[in-house]
């Protein structure tokens, strides 16, 4: 039917003639699983698979531990924090003797909070100081 593919005459007349004689078949194929069986097929499945799970241990092993450090700095931050502020506060009530002076004193109470903080006295924002 087509016999000279290359001209632009033997393409004009290969169309002309089997336009209309032409069909076209649509073919399902199914998936031949034989050919996962291949060994190259199971190396290289297995290796991905190693991977993806040693993956997935790693980023498990890494999220577990970043949160068990970064929850005690966390606590020991506070602790430190929770110390000066009771230090300040027996010290203020050994010399007061008693709350009353504090509790009268609201700038006070907001400069030992400060202080306990690490936050500047002053209401200056940004500045920041580092705890004992």
């Amino acid at each position: 039917m087509w016999t000279n593919r290359g001209s632009v005459a033997g393409r004009a007349a290969a169309a002309s003639e089997g336009v209309h004689n032409r069909t076209f078949r649509a073919t399902i194929r199914t998936v031949n699983f034989e050919r996962f069986d291949r060994l190259p097929v199971k190396l290289f499945l297995a290796i991905a698979g190693t991977i993806a799970g040693l993956t997935l241990v790693t980023y498990l092993i890494f999220t577990w531990s970043f949160e068990r450090g970064f929850v005690q700095y966390v606590n020991r931050a506070d602790e430190a924090r929770l110390e000066l502020m009771t230090d300040r506060l027996a010290d203020a009530y050994a010399r007061e003797g008693g709350w009353a002076a504090i509790v009268a004193d609201g700038d006070r109470w907001m400069a030992m909070s400060r202080d306990a903080l690490g936050l500047p006295s002053s209401a200056e924002p940004g500045e920041r100081r580092e705890l004992p």
